[in-house]
């Protein structure tokens, strides 16, 4: 897959709004070296985004609190300002909070352990996919398997489809486009681990929305009712 060397890079501060303890979010990535695309190492969380087809390498760091969050970003390599924003626009479907958590917290005090754990826990809250297509691939890949073995196949098949990012001397793989699965061969598909119906339904899921006949992001405007409807259409 197409290479970026090291460049000059973007800083930029985000706030991921609170409570929001990034340590525990993001060091969830941190349990395997196996989790590709995303990695959490010395409290860092990186991974390469694209934009529009320019993949791009972020390295992300807190400097807040759960209370108080604010997260530098360093971009590799370094970005125009149009590309800030849209960065800024897909790092905000990742780390935004939807969640009613003061909603949650008022059930959960109504029971003693729930209590204990949403305190404990409190402003634990996953790093989400960038792209609905990454998340119906992901969830593609953990039926009917164990997690480990779903991150397992979906490294390989980070590494075998994913644009590069060299920096420091590393690779750094962004999650496979639409375009790139839809090109891959059925054995390619297989060899990563997947199963013959699961590379079918990956392989026609990215071939439905390179010619256009899926638009994956407009269910984030639609309710439940009318999603189900658009994907099952």
């Amino acid at each position: 897959m197409p290479e970026r060397r090291e460049a000059m890079s973007t800083v930029f501060f985000i706030n991921p709004g609170a409570p929001f303890d990034f340590e525990r979010s993001a060091g969830i990535h941190g349990r395997t070296h196996r989790g590709l695309p995303d990695l959490y190492e010395d409290g860092a969380y990186k991974r390469v985004l694209h934009l529009r087809r320019k993949p791009v390498l972020i390295i992300a760091s807190s400097r807040g609190t759960t209370r108080k969050p604010r997260i530098r970003i360093e971009a590799y390599p370094s970005l125009s300002t149009p590309e800030q924003r849209s960065l800024r626009n897909l790092l905000d479907k990742m780390f935004r909070n939807e969640f009613d958590y003061k909603g949650f917290r008022r059930v959960a005090r109504k029971d003693p352990i729930m209590n204990l754990i949403s305190r404990e826990l409190a402003g634990l809250r996953p790093i989400a996919p960038p792209t609905i297509f990454e998340a119906l691939v992901i969830a593609i890949t953990e039926q009917q398997i164990s997690l480990d073995a779903a991150i397992a196949i979906r490294a390989r098949l980070v590494q075998k489809n994913g644009d590069i990012v060299r920096f420091r001397g590393r690779n750094f793989y962004a999650f496979p486009t639409a375009r790139s699965l839809a090109k891959a061969k059925t054995a390619q598909m297989r060899a990563t681990g997947l199963s013959r119906s699961k590379a079918g339904y990956i392989s026609e899921l990215a071939r439905k929305i390179e010619r256009r006949e899926l638009d994956l992001e407009s269910l984030r405007a639609m309710n439940d009712e009318s999603a189900i409807a658009e994907l099952t259409n």
